[in-house]
């Protein structure tokens, strides 16, 4: 009743005695925007105070979806962390003419809803709209999100210290069927699997169901494809799912070194010193072209990352990152890059591996790093690795290097922020990423994960059907 009163009365106060309508049963609200709104979020200068900064969003940025089935209204990409919600200017179409109402936020009690005055939407908020012969409403649920959390707020939390891993002189992290392996050798002889369930806090051996022991290098070759881990050792090619089952692949795949995989590939270096890659498992293998040659590829310290093209779901970009041997390239600084574009299309063209020159030309490079791991993250790579060699002076983990050019350039992210009780004098370190868009470093005895907020967030329905 108070409702249809309301309708009434925003009806009669607008039409006048010899005014002709056309009246109409049925009405929906049919766009919804809000106008500019108030920003505040704090900014640190560069002495490190903080200061309160108020800024403004254009709200036409941020689209709003209706759902008629449900009778809601929300902005799947929330407005920024900070924003002022509560003093929100917005626009509202309508079906036929129909009349707005809003409920407030404390009773059932309904408002003329008006345009030209700004509407506290912290909390989400009831608006009805009336068919303008009063005979119907709807009624929506109006919801205008905003982030909770800054966007590049980056948390990390310790989940295990002191933990076996802390006797490794080497490892290579690989995050595989839902599970993160720990490659690594203690003793330069052999090399041991360390699982983890996924909170990373306990840390447990397999026990290989296999007649032989992995070599002291194995560990240094790597990688993951379709659901197995593959290694070298004592010449032979070997994979496992779960670091227990072992099985040879091949006896001599005449490989040295294993690089990366993609969704097709496992890329690798022949005893010949040329680039190679398989497609059947690592059964057979085939030449890959080069650009440049072989005495650029790095040799240790090798990651190899997976990234998507964004322009074309039928490519991806495989990225290899290393150094080269430190007493034969004493005088390297930086780290070496070398990337492909892999073409999966019905007219696939077949592209080269280029080198990333190293000259002075770039001011961006990846500094030669012990220990250097890199990974897929985010919106690109990132990396990180102890002190320097050669002619890299870097201190150890100073900071995460990110390319979001393909490893082209490489950049220190005030985002990207080390632990700050990270060990940095351990002797051994290794970084991957989860497919839940988490970043682990294991560091001597620690294991740290974090996550950059806007990774978690969600990415809602926006299309929906009668």
């Amino acid at each position: 009743m108070v409702a249809a009163w309301c309708t009434v009365c925003i009806m009669s106060s607008c039409l006048g005695d010899n005014d002709e309508i056309t009246y109409y049963d049925d009405t929906a609200i049919t766009a919804f925007a809000v106008s500019t709104v108030n920003c505040y979020q704090y900014v640190t200068s560069k002495s490190g105070t903080d200061s309160l900064v108020k800024t403004t969003i254009s709200g036409s940025s941020y689209k709003f979806y209706i759902d008629q089935l449900n009778h809601e209204i929300y902005n799947p990409d929330s407005l920024p962390y900070g924003t002022d919600a509560a003093h929100v200017l917005c626009s509202v179409s309508t079906r036929n003419g129909g009349q707005l109402a809003i409920q407030s936020m404390t009773s059932d009690t309904l408002m003329i809803f008006n345009t030209n005055d700004s509407v506290n939407f912290s909390q989400p908020r009831k608006v009805f709209v009336y068919s303008n012969r009063g005979t119907s409403f709807q009624a929506y649920t109006v919801k205008v999100n905003v982030h909770q959390e800054q966007a590049n707020a980056f948390h990390w939390n310790l989940m295990a210290e002191g933990t076996e891993l802390s006797a490794l002189q080497g490892m290579k992290a690989i995050w595989s069927g839902g599970k993160m392996y720990v490659w690594g050798t203690a003793n330069g002889l052999t090399t041991n699997i360390w699982a983890t369930a996924d909170d990373g806090a306990s840390w447990t051996m397999p026990v290989p169901q296999w007649n032989g022991v992995l070599d002291g290098n194995a560990w240094k070759n790597v990688v993951a494809w379709n659901g197995k881990m593959y290694a070298l050792s004592h010449g032979m090619l070997v994979a496992t799912t779960d670091g227990t089952d072992l099985d040879v692949v091949a006896q001599a795949p005449q490989l040295k070194q294993l690089l990366a995989a993609g969704t097709g590939k496992i890329y690798g270096v022949n005893t010949d010193g040329q680039m190679t890659s398989s497609t059947d498992g690592g059964q057979t293998w085939q030449p890959e072209t080069m650009d440049t040659g072989a005495e650029w590829l790095p040799t240790r310290e090798v990651s190899g990352c997976l990234l998507k093209v964004a322009a074309d779901k039928e490519e991806e970009r495989i990225v290899v990152v290393g150094n080269r041997d430190g007493e034969t390239y004493a005088a390297d600084a930086n780290a070496l890059v070398w990337g492909k574009l892999e073409d999966y299309g019905p007219n696939a063209i077949a592209h080269s591996w280029i080198f990333y020159n190293t000259d002075s030309s770039n001011r961006n490079l990846l500094p030669r790093l012990n220990q250097l791991s890199v990974t897929t993250y985010g919106e690109g790579m990132v990396a990180l690795g102890l002190g320097g060699f050669g002619q890299c002076t870097e201190s150890p983990l100073t900071a995460i290097y990110e390319s979001r050019d393909g490893g082209i350039n490489w950049r220190k992210r005030s985002y990207l922020p080390l632990p700050a009780s990270i060990d940095k004098g351990a002797n051994a370190l290794t970084m991957a990423a989860d497919d839940r868009q988490c970043l682990w470093i294991i560091c001597g005895g620690q294991v740290w994960r974090g996550k950059l907020n806007k990774l978690s967030w969600d990415n809602p329905q926006t299309i929906f059907t009668k």
